[in-house]
């Protein structure tokens, strides 16, 4: 009797454990490439640079400057538009930039031969992560961040979850699998910048160019300004952001674009194909087709994130 009843016994503990080592191989297989086991060697905030404007300067590119604002001056004939004190212009134009002349890289630091004007300064993460949308993401995040603005940092997933950044100081987490995800409590309360990486790293894993599309509104090419998108959703898709502004005495505009791309490498500024020597992008070129070096956007693909329709 009782030989049979640590029979029974020996059953039930192997049931178990079987039942828990399948949940646990279920939970690495789901959150193996999430927030929890995202390396965050190197990761550091968004610097911004003190820019050194020479005033009446333009249509050059200067080999000593460190942002936008004194890297890049406006064509001839143009002035940079108006940036008000804490907008997101004033802040994209002041991001880091590397030094002139700098070598764009992979995330695994090997060579990107993509074609650019400049390269901003702040880390790509260590994982094929930070892509195109991705970039993008972290600039509208961090510029938030760094005002301290967190109820604004939210996203969406391709699935259509919303990932909020106040939930997930409050302690949820985002769990996800197939088409799957829910935000769940998981942690203790915290708003460090590792923490804010970890966030960033679990939206960028189920967002891209599919959901930033549906969060954002069509707008015309009059209308595009620093922050907005020309996007083409899908899988792949591709997306391209206005880094900076200048306008001349006719009101014609001209505009700086940005972005990531795949595999995942450092973000940076656009060469324009239809004049390599001159990064700007005109708008009297964005009324058909826009082409960049990677693509070519129409006129629907002109949006504008969420936020900034506000």
């Amino acid at each position: 009797m009782k030989c049979a009843e640590r029979s029974r016994k020996g059953g039930i503990i192997a049931v178990i454990v079987t039942v828990v080592l399948s949940v646990v191989l279920a939970a690495y297989a789901v959150l193996g490439k999430s927030w929890i086991f995202y390396d965050l060697s190197g990761a550091a905030p968004i610097e911004r640079a003190v820019p050194n404007i020479i005033e009446g300067k333009s249509g050059v590119i200067s080999s000593v400057g460190n942002c936008i604002a004194d890297r890049f001056y406006p064509p001839e004939g143009y002035k940079r538009t108006e940036a008000s004190a804490g907008s997101f212009a004033e802040y994209f134009r002041e991001i880091k930039l590397k030094p002139y002349g700098s070598d764009l890289l992979f995330y695994d630091g090997k060579l990107s031969g993509t074609l650019h004007s400049a390269v901003f300064d702040f880390d790509v993460g260590n994982a094929d992560l930070q892509q195109c949308a991705d970039s993008i993401i972290r600039v509208y995040a961090e510029y938030y961040y760094s005002r301290g603005e967190f109820e604004k940092i939210s996203f969406q997933l391709t699935n259509g979850e919303v990932v909020s950044y106040s939930d997930w100081i409050n302690g949820k987490r985002l769990f996800a699998a197939g088409n799957f995800a829910k935000m769940v409590m998981a942690a203790p309360k915290g708003e460090s910048y590792e923490s804010f990486r970890k966030y960033l790293a679990a939206v960028m894993n189920y967002a891209g160019t599919k959901s930033l599309y549906a969060e954002s509104v069509s707008i015309s090419v009059g209308e595009f300004t620093v922050g907005d998108i020309l996007i083409n959703p899908g899988s792949p898709g591709h997306v391209v952001v206005a880094a900076d502004e200048a306008v001349n005495e006719d009101g014609e505009r001209c505009f700086l674009l940005a972005q990531g791309y795949m595999p995942a490498q450092e973000f940076h500024i656009l060469v324009n194909p239809l004049h390599p020597d001159d990064p700007w992008y005109y708008e009297s070129e964005m009324t058909g087709e826009i082409r960049t070096a990677p693509c070519t956007f129409n006129q629907n693909s002109i949006r504008r994130w969420r936020n900034f329709d506000e």
